[in-house]
């Protein structure tokens, strides 16, 4: 495994920090204990992707790719229902998703 690239490290910090965030989000929905459950399964699964991203695990490549791709479909989603920041959404899990696909990268991961 050779060292990890400066924008791994970048995007596992984003996805920690992106991670914490929906874990607070859900905490503010303590009404719908469904709802704050979903939340927190989302918010712990990222802050894993994000663990193994930082390792340079191949598993999290893999995960942190389908990630990203559900992302931009439900940023695409809420953007034709009438969202405005959901191209911010699109825009970072593309840029996401090409950065990882970079040769070094996709080295670094074993892929």
């Amino acid at each position: 495994m050779s060292d990890r690239p400066i924008g791994v490290t970048a995007i596992a910090v984003l996805n920690v920090l992106g991670g914490i965030a929906i874990l607070f989000l859900g905490l503010n929905f303590p009404f719908a204990s469904g709802f704050s459950t979903v939340f927190a399964g989302v918010a712990l699964a990222e802050i894993v992707i994000s663990i193994g991203l930082f390792l340079g695990s191949t598993w999290a490549w893999y995960f942190a790719m389908i990630s990203w791709i559900l992302n931009i479909v439900s940023g695409i989603a809420l953007s034709l229902l009438g969202s405005s920041t959901a191209i911010f959404s699109v825009l970072l899990g593309t840029v996401c998703v090409v950065y990882f696909l970079q040769k070094h990268v996709k080295e670094f991961f074993e892929i």
